[in-house]
């Protein structure tokens, strides 16, 4: 298979994974359109925004240990988690779906969903608070 055959088959299993795992979950809670508008986003990654949002997957965790080590949310490694996690989920929402509010709320879910809560937290513990409150505070920045 061609290298670019491979990273489609790659984004393809990305959204097969996602429809099995979480697909009728996504569809009642947003519907169909918003389920399809993200599927078909990651699919319409360039190998480079891909890439981008490896990256950005862990400058988030980096920021986030480092944060915790600080121990201020508020502080540089905070704002550098919030941002970075802001530019991995502009890669994944649809097109001018991002608002720093929409991105508050979406933290805020991670602390009512044990399966995201748990993602951050093998990261260390505190982590999911540390990164919630630093989006809270980019959202308040934001908004001021």
């Amino acid at each position: 298979m061609a290298d670019s055959g491979k990273f489609e088959a790659l984004k393809r299993d990305l959204v097969e994974k996602n429809e099995r795992a979480y697909g009728a979950e996504v569809r009642d809670r947003w519907g169909d359109a918003a389920a399809d508008a993200a599927n078909a986003r990651l699919m319409g990654l360039s190998r480079e925004e891909f890439e981008r949002a490896r990256r950005l997957e862990a400058e988030v965790r980096a920021e986030v240990l480092a944060g915790l080590a600080d121990g201020d949310p508020d502080g540089s490694h905070g704002a550098a988690a919030a941002r970075a996690h802001a530019g991995w989920l502009q890669l994944f929402w649809p097109k001018g779906t991002y608002t720093p509010e929409a991105h508050a709320l979406l933290a805020q879910s991670y602390l009512a969903d044990e399966r995201f809560r748990a993602y951050y937290e093998a990261w260390a513990p505190g982590a999911a608070e540390f990164l919630i409150r630093a989006i809270e505070a980019l959202a308040q920045e934001s908004a001021s």
